[in-house]
């Protein structure tokens, strides 16, 4: 079978959930495909940075729309018989006996719709209604996604695989240099860590607000953000700024991903307090470096964590400060929700999923 893949976001210097997806799982994919006896062709808009792709790349430049334009006429001139798309978008125009796998990630644009720019809404809505309706088969990241996918649009559940993100043990086991990280960001000797971007949907407001509560009892804890800024993230900052302890409070930004494993390790706890999430890819990566883990029982993250993380209502700050405050006090629950942290990260490997990712590009081919 000839397989294309769209690796666009390898070309791409971006961190969030979606482009480490596809950073980890392509190498691994490209690889099993041709182990499998398939030709394999991944596309990008240039050169892959940092990964090793097995098979044939294929670099077409041009942008804009590089995926409606310059990619899809690539797929029109070549021909393949499966096109494997990363995301929740499919070409609009492509060759009519090509079958599609494409990737639902969250349908949070339909639910949290306040939380995004009207054009970035409106692009979501109109390409993953077309990926959804259109995709031989669809991928969801959870279970909580393909039952979202399934109310929302009506496909069919036969037709759409939950195939989990895994987590890299290696990377985040293994924390080197610590105090040189601490050094370099200049971190406090006692913090909670937040790892994702900077947007409304994280709900972190709520949970600057937690803190300012936990600071009465626990003033020499501080609170770590790192992440990019995203669409409507000044009222996030202007809330970072008028914060009643806003000296204990660090913006790092977007952090390079070999320095995450350290910035885990060493916290005292970590936090996911978003009101929704597709998958929620942070928990696993602090559960792999040992750190404690607080987040929301709602949506994907409780599928996600299972019995290793203390969960807690993200609309209710007061519940989010006790959970960490027990965190930070109970020796024995902290132990407890690390060595059950570690259990369940081992279950997400990125071979897994690239197995199982596999197994449905067979099937759309078939």
């Amino acid at each position: 079978m000839r397989i294309a893949l769209d690796g666009s976001d390898l070309a791409a210097d971006r961190f969030e959930g979606p482009s480490v997806y596809a950073g980890e799982l392509l190498p691994r994919l490209s690889r099993l495909l041709r182990d499998r006896g398939h030709e394999v062709t991944t596309y990008l808009p240039a050169s892959p940075r940092g990964v090793t792709i097995v098979g044939e790349i294929r670099v077409v430049p041009g942008s804009p729309f590089w995926t409606q334009r310059f990619f899809a006429a690539a797929l029109r001139r070549d021909r393949p018989d499966v096109l494997f798309m990363p995301i929740q978008m499919l070409p609009l125009i492509r060759p009519r006996t090509m079958k599609t796998v494409a990737v639902v990630h969250d349908l949070e644009f339909i639910h949290y719709p306040a939380t995004y720019t009207l054009a970035n809404r409106a692009l979501l809505l109109f390409f993953t209604r077309h990926a959804v309706r259109n995709a031989t088969q669809l991928i969801a990241v959870s279970q909580y996604t393909k039952d979202d996918v399934v109310s929302t649009y009506g496909r069919s559940p036969t037709d759409i695989t939950v195939v989990h993100h895994g987590v890299a043990q290696e990377q985040f086991q293994n924390a080197e240099e610590r105090e040189g990280i601490r050094e370099r960001y200049q971190l406090p000797e006692r913090y909670v860590l937040f790892v994702g971007a900077l947007q409304p949907r994280k709900n972190i407001v709520g949970l600057i607000t937690a803190f300012e509560e936990l600071k009465r009892s626990e003033p020499a804890v501080h609170l770590v953000f790192a992440g990019g800024g995203e669409w409507k993230e000044t009222q996030i900052l202007a809330r970072i700024e008028t914060s009643s302890v806003r000296n204990s409070i660090h913006l790092l930004r977007r952090v390079p991903r070999d320095d995450l494993a350290a910035l885990y390790s060493m916290a005292a706890a970590f936090v996911l307090p978003s009101f929704s999430e597709g998958f929620g890819m942070p928990v696993l990566e602090a559960m792999a470096a040992g750190t404690p883990v607080i987040t929301s029982n709602t949506s994907s993250l409780p599928e996600v964590v299972g019995n290793a993380a203390v969960l807690v209502d993200p609309s209710d700050p007061s519940a989010m400060a006790s959970a960490i405050l027990r965190i930070l006090r109970d020796s024995s629950l902290r132990q407890d929700m690390v060595a059950k942290g570690h259990v369940r990260a081992s279950h997400f490997t990125w071979d897994r999923a690239a197995e199982q990712t596999a197994e449905v590009i067979e099937k759309a081919g078939a």
